[in-house]
């Protein structure tokens, strides 16, 4: 029984890329503050539902169980029919860049995006949030998952946070000098920590983190 339980302690580590060194014990809350169950595109590759599956592993090992996620993939994001049935759902959206909806935002931004919540769906009046993912731009396994958990948690309610470094900041792209630097950060930082409790009403130090 030992044996089983550390194993599962380093599978789970070893999932979100987590540091074993940490300030106080692993803890996992029963009852989670935000539950979201996405309806996943069908267009997704199985190597890139991986990633999504990881990225959701990674968020709710250092969220300590606070944000639980699931995706079923029966969403047809190209069938009419089902985009009407699902439209109101929570969703994971297969997306790619010469979609006229991404080149407009692109344009708006003046900046090739990577992903997209709209916290109130397409309608802006809905009560679910839905993710959407340019993949051609994500193909980095680290970058999509980056990608994914920081859009997962905008579906939490986060806000973006400031420079690179953290799984919130609004910019994984730098430049040193004439060096352009991309951060794929998978970790919740002590930043990300506080600004998912700020919306959640917790402590940081309720939270597992990996980077503290």
């Amino acid at each position: 029984m030992k044996y089983a339980a550390a194993f599962a302690m380093i599978s789970a580590l070893a999932t979100c890329q987590c540091s074993p060194f940490r300030s106080h014990p692993v803890v996992v809350h029963e009852a989670p503050r935000v539950t979201h169950v996405f309806h996943g595109d069908v267009e997704f590759t199985p190597a890139q539902r991986a990633i999504v599956a990881k990225a959701i592993s990674a968020l709710e090992y250092q969220t300590a169980g606070m944000y639980r996620l699931s995706v079923i993939y029966d969403l047809n994001y190209n069938d009419i029919n089902s985009l009407t049935a699902l439209r109101d759902e929570a969703l994971i959206v297969y997306m790619q860049s010469d979609y006229q909806v991404i080149q407009y935002l692109d344009n708006e931004k003046g900046a090739h995006i990577l992903g997209l919540t709209l916290q109130n769906g397409m309608t802006g009046e809905g009560k679910n949030p839905q993710v959407y993912l340019v993949v051609d731009r994500l193909e980095d396994p680290a970058r999509f998952q980056h990608v994914v958990m920081h859009e997962l948690l905008h579906a939490a309610g986060l806000d973006d946070l400031g420079p690179p470094g953290s799984v919130m900041s609004g910019a994984t792209c730098h430049y040193a000098g004439d060096l352009r630097l991309c951060e794929n950060v998978v970790c919740m930082t002590p930043s990300d920590a506080a600004e998912f409790c700020r919306v959640n009403r917790c402590q940081v130090g309720e939270l597992n983190g990996c980077a503290w």
